[in-house]
């Protein structure tokens, strides 16, 4: 062990205190940044804080020579040095002695020299200059270099003036620790190895040091089970970045810097480690894309590493038996618990349930993590059995889901663009000066835009029209022109429709699609797809080799014979920019516009094929990436080209048997407007396949249902009255099975009745639906109360309609208070309900006349609303947009006209995504919330123009409008 100023010295300088044993690294990277053949903004600012730490220590050794005995004062000699020193302190220079030519001679001719070597001589060459005559500058040079008994020489105050100059400026952090990381560990085939030797190398390894390197080490998706045994080296992993540098934004490089808000991190790591809970424990974690779910779980497994067994679960359990999974949950010797993280877990629940169900019959400690998008339509089931119910926290967790703040964005993005500088700097991506212009306009609230936009500005991209993942999938589309270009071919000649480029867009959207595939079934995907015959006949080894230098993994597996690989292509990651590049796609447009007609079939044999083992995804993870590609984030134009894929999907169902049909159909999410139409088409399908009276009447109470999502109310009325024949006749014979079927049919038609103005047969449909759960809920509340208080809820809809305010108040109370107890047992399941209970009891109390009394109803609606539609836009966007409508009522029928205009626009701004998608099912909403802000507006003396330009801001022609128009309340419910 040496003290030479190797990068592991510097590091342990900045992060562990002065004076850490090192052992002795090549420089030559390092050298490069600091003497780079061309001026680098970042090689500049090291080498001043170098230059700077010279003079400080220059200074300290000029003052420790001075107090010295000499026979002849060097007093000329000490006065020159002085000067120098203080005088270049005083006047930092924008030419810092790293770019000038001598210094580059200098260290040309000490190729094999430590930093403390050409230090040195620079430090000397530059005070002799100063003084060249002066007497005395041989005993200044020995004492500068070796001191004596009572001063050490001046590499030690080098060093500590180092240390300052590190800890003051976190950019030059950022650039030394991932160039001394990389230096430390490029010499090692093993990461676990090079954990170990950068351990040993720096007593007292910082913490922050170990978590970058543990994610090198331990958090790829991918590599799930025992990170020791991976086969990846860090000269894949940067070969890899180097291919495709949007790597860098993944999580598990941390490449950017964390933004961990209100300690989110330390109160997950608390959990873990809770002395007074030794067993299995579990928790959900939910966020809408890009917030940071996974990043956190990197952090925490990073901080948990290695003292525990701590990886993401994925793909790896593909395959395995009973034996293997339970070897997942083991806890190894010296390990202190278990941590396996579940990621895009609404898509994993296979998974994650036989996790949960080994889980529950251990006793050691585990802590199973869940990630998902939202916790609608699966997780209430999930947490119902046993197993989940005895290990989950039953309430999901949305902290990481908190938009960021304005400044919060700002520091995230300066932080992110230095650390990109950085990366593209040891990568070798051409990259420009970094500017010190901000994220101009640049208004996302989730840390991955902004990280995005961060790589865009260290590539001096600009994102046009703001559209950061639109320019990021541009990105992604630059590096498969290298990718399938041939030896001597320049990328930057190749055309945007290479049928080479097309290819390899047509496999990895496809790719995307069912959530990453092996070998075999990308080869499956590209045989089923006709239309690559007429691209590149032939072609298709040369588009799966070109995606395996980009996307390909060796996926770990563990099957019956013990441990194996299996070689693959993972989805496009990011996920926002996957999602967007698979339907901004010629290949999709072609799709849409009927160019290809055997696409059909490709897309067919996608949804057949996607539960099989070729494909890592199912049918809910292809149609959860189409529902994504549609949200806001993405913009109108995948909005839109997504939404035509879907209509497309909706040709394919008649080739589908009976089997896949219902496959697709419990696949769909609940309510998600995305995918209303297919739903619709679906079911009819399903319909179509019933196979007994039973199953008739439930196909045709969720056809109709369906129907009512796009706003069909009489085709819808149709089957929903079919529905209630069926289960009439059923129910007559056998009451005890189907009596709860008829209670839901007989709701369903009563809501269809009611928006086609049949008010009077809505009322009775729901009051013998209410008779009938009485009765059941009387004896199985666990079974139908639930069902009760939405029929309830229905019933006060009936009776405002009616006219008959004063009778709805009971019913609109009981709702709640049923909903408030079922809600302290399962949050997440019964919150929506929650809130449709309470935006009707707040409607009630306004028709009975309780105004004052419906404000807080009605804001407690908004506020549960304003959650679930952060979570899951798609469902919850309408009736957030219904609870604007109800508390915009209030106020403004409580006299606050101004407050009722600003509630009413806030829901005109919800629903006006979804009336631009299902204008038939939204539009009489829109109109409605239109309506009523008009007369809120002009009640509260708001300007005639400012009215006509919020309604126009909001999507609305205000020559449509009418003062004398009486909006309909009945859109609100």
């Amino acid at each position: 062990m040496t003290d030479d100023f190797a990068p592991t010295a510097l590091l342990a300088s900045a992060f562990g205190g002065v004076g850490g044993n090192v052992a002795t690294a090549g420089l030559a990277k390092l050298r490069e940044r600091l003497f780079p053949a061309q001026p680098d903004p970042d090689a500049l600012e090291l080498a001043r804080a170098v230059r700077r730490a010279q003079l400080r220590a220059l200074l300290t050794t000029v003052d420790a020579f001075a107090a010295l005995p000499h026979d002849t004062q060097p007093r000329h000699l000490v006065e020159a040095l002085r000067l120098f020193a203080r005088t270049a302190l005083d006047t930092p220079s924008d030419a810092a002695p790293a770019v000038e030519p001598r210094v580059r001679a200098l260290v040309a001719g000490q190729e094999t020299a430590d930093l403390r070597a050409v230090s040195e001589t620079l430090t000397l060459d530059e005070a002799a200059a100063q003084a060249p005559d002066a007497p005395g500058f041989d005993a200044f040079t020995a004492f500068f270099r070796a001191g004596d008994t009572r001063f050490p020489g001046w590499w030690p105050h080098f060093r500590t003036a180092m240390a300052d100059e590190i800890a003051g400026n976190a950019a030059l952090r950022i650039v030394l620790e991932q160039q001394a990381v990389l230096e430390v560990l490029g010499r090692q085939e093993d990461l676990a190895t090079a954990l170990a030797e950068l351990r040993g190398a720096v007593d007292g390894l910082p913490d922050e040091i170990e978590r970058r390197v543990a994610r090198l080490l331990a958090l790829r998706r991918e590599a799930a089970i025992d990170p020791g045994t991976a086969n990846v080296t860090l000269p894949q992993v940067v070969e890899r970045l180097k291919t495709l540098p949007t790597g860098l934004l993944l999580a598990r490089y941390g490449i950017v810097p964390y933004l961990d808000r209100n300690d989110t991190r330390g109160r997950l790591l608390d959990w873990a480690r809770d002395p007074e809970k030794p067993y299995p424990r579990g928790r959900l974690y939910v966020a809408g894309g890009g917030f940071g779910k996974t990043r956190l779980a990197i952090e925490a497994i990073a901080a948990l590493t290695p003292g525990w067994k701590a990886s993401f679960v994925g793909n790896a359990m593909k395959g395995a038996d009973d034996e293997s999974l339970r070897g997942l949950l083991d806890l190894p010797e010296g390990k202190e618990g278990v941590l396996l993280v579940v990621d895009y877990a609404e898509s994993q629940l296979g998974r994650l349930a036989e996790l949960t169900r080994f889980a529950a019959g251990m006793s050691h400690r585990i802590r199973i993590l869940a990630l998902a998008r939202s916790a609608e339509g699966w997780w209430d089931g999930f947490t119902d059995s046993e197993a989940a119910a005895t290990i989950f926290d039953r309430a999901p967790h949305a902290e990481v889901a908190t938009p960021l703040t304005p400044e919060e964005r700002a520091r995230l993005h300066a932080d992110a663009r230095r650390a990109f500088a950085a990366a593209f700097a040891w990568l070798d991506v051409p990259h420009p000066p970094p500017s010190d212009d901000g994220p101009a306009a640049l208004d996302a609230d989730r840390p991955l835009v902004v990280a995005m936009s961060a790589y865009l500005a260290a590539l001096g991209v600009s994102a046009e029209g703001g559209d950061v993942i639109a320019a990021m999938a541009a990105q992604e589309r630059r590096h498969w022109k290298r990718a399938v270009a041939k030896p001597g071919e320049d990328p930057d000649a190749i055309v945007h429709n290479d049928p080479r480029v097309v290819s390899m867009h047509r496999l990895m959207a496809q790719v995307t699609l069912v959530q990453g595939a092996t070998l075999d079934g990308a080869r499956t995907l590209m045989d089923a797809d006709p239309y690559r015959v007429r691209l590149a006949p032939g072609s298709s080894e040369e588009t799966l080799a070109a995606a395996q230098r980009l996307y390909g993994f060796a996926l770990p597996l563990v099957g019956p014979d013990g441990p194996t690989t299996q070689d693959g292509l993972r989805q496009i990651e990011p996920d926002l920019i996957g999602e967007q590049l698979c339907v901004m796609n010629k290949m999709m447009t072609q799709l849409a516009e009927g160019v290809e007609p055997t696409w059909k079939e490709l897309v067919a044999a996608t949804l057949v094929t996607a539960e099989q083992d070729l494909f890592f995804g199912d049918v809910g993870a292809l149609l959860t990436v189409l529902s994504r590609a549609q949200a806001p984030i993405h913009g109108k134009k995948a909005r839109d080209s997504a939404s035509q894929i879907v209509k497309a999907l909706e040709t394919t169902l008649p080739l589908l048997n009976a089997e896949e049909i219902r496959r697709i159909d419990a696949q769909i999410p609940e309510q998600n407007i995305h995918l209303a139409r297919l739903s619709v088409h679906v079911n009819a399908r399903v319909l179509e396949t019933a196979v007994d009276e039973a199953d008739l009447a439930r196909a045709a109470g969720n056809y109709a249902v369906s129907l009512a999502e796009v706003g069909d109310m009489h085709a819808a009325l149709e089957h929903a009255r079919r529905a209630v024949n069926n289960f009439d006749k059923l129910a007559a014979t056998e009451p005890i099975l189907y009596h709860g079927d008829l209670a839901t049919s007989l709701t369903i038609c009563a809501n269809c009745l009611i928006q086609v103005g049949e008010t009077n047969a809505a009322l009775k449909h729901t009051r013998r639906a209410i008779d009938i759960l009485e009765t059941l809920a009387a004896a199985e509340p666990d079974r139908f109360l639930a069902g009760l208080a939405t029929t309830l809820s229905n019933f006060v809809g009936c009776l405002c309609t009616f006219g008959d305010g004063p009778s709805s108040l009971a019913p609109a109370r009981r709702a709640v208070e049923i909903y408030e107890r079922l809600i302290a047992a399962e949050p997440s399941r019964f919150l929506p309900d929650l809130a449709t209970g309470l935006n009707n009891y707040a409607i009630a109390l306004g028709f009975a006349g309780e105004v004052r009394a419906a404000l807080e109803p009605a804001r407690r609606a908004v506020d549960i609303r304003e959650k679930l539609a952060t979570d899951d836009p798609a469902r919850f966007l309408p009736h957030l947009a219904r609870a604007y409508g109800s508390l915009g009522t209030v106020l403004a029928a409580a006299g606050n006209h101004v407050a009722g205009a600003e509630a009413f626009a806030k829901g005109l701004a919800a629903v006006r995504g979804p009336a631009e998608q299902l204008p038939e099912a939204f539009g009489e909403l829109q109109r409605g919330l239109a309506g009523h802000y008009l007369r809120a507006a002009i009640g509260g003396g708001i300007q005639a123009t400012d009215i006509r330009a919020s309604l126009t801001a909001l999507g609305i022609d205000p020559s449509t409008l009418s003062v004398d128009e009486d909006p309909t309340h009945a859109s609100l419910w």
